[in-house]
């Protein structure tokens, strides 16, 4: 390539388009009891969205809330409690996250585990955490006014 070439070739810029993604996982859920929603996540869950009335963290909505577990509660068996419990003292997503750093958290249905999120943003078809990458999901948060990172997906 000639530097003729090389300045052309670097003053080009891509316009804006839809990149698809295809993604397969094959998690591995270890052996767990049937789910049903404990006395703490029920306490944990009724502590953020009716006493403290904490919006989506994703959009701010107050509208069609859950409590979203950062660390799965079917997963719980096979994490490390004091690696997950630094992992969530550094987020700190509601302010609970110092809970994590006093002492390692011993269940997936701990606070500082739990993040309110709007039924879209949670499990939503190309928004929820449960149904993107990683990458999108973080950028759709820090994504500026009015610029969308995904579309509905058809």
């Amino acid at each position: 390539m000639t530097l003729t070439n090389l300045a052309q070739h670097a003053k080009r810029i891509i316009a804006k388009h839809v990149l698809r993604h295809t993604i397969t996982e094959e998690e591995i859920i270890p052996e767990h009891d049937l789910r049903k929603a404990s006395e703490e996540y029920l306490a944990n869950r009724k502590k953020l969205i009716i006493d403290e009335q904490i919006p989506c963290w994703m959009c701010g909505t107050k509208e069609n809330l859950e409590a979203h577990h950062w660390f799965e509660w079917a997963e719980w068996k096979n994490e490390d409690p004091k690696a997950a419990s630094d992992i969530l003292a550094r987020l700190n997503f509601h302010g609970y996250g110092h809970l994590a750093a006093e002492a390692p958290i011993d269940g997936a249905d701990h606070i500082a585990n739990l993040c309110v999120l709007c039924v879209r943003d949670h499990r939503g078809k190309g928004f929820g955490i449960h149904n993107t990458t990683g990458p999108v999901w973080w950028a759709r948060k820090a994504a500026q006014a009015g610029v969308a990172v995904v579309q509905e997906v058809k």
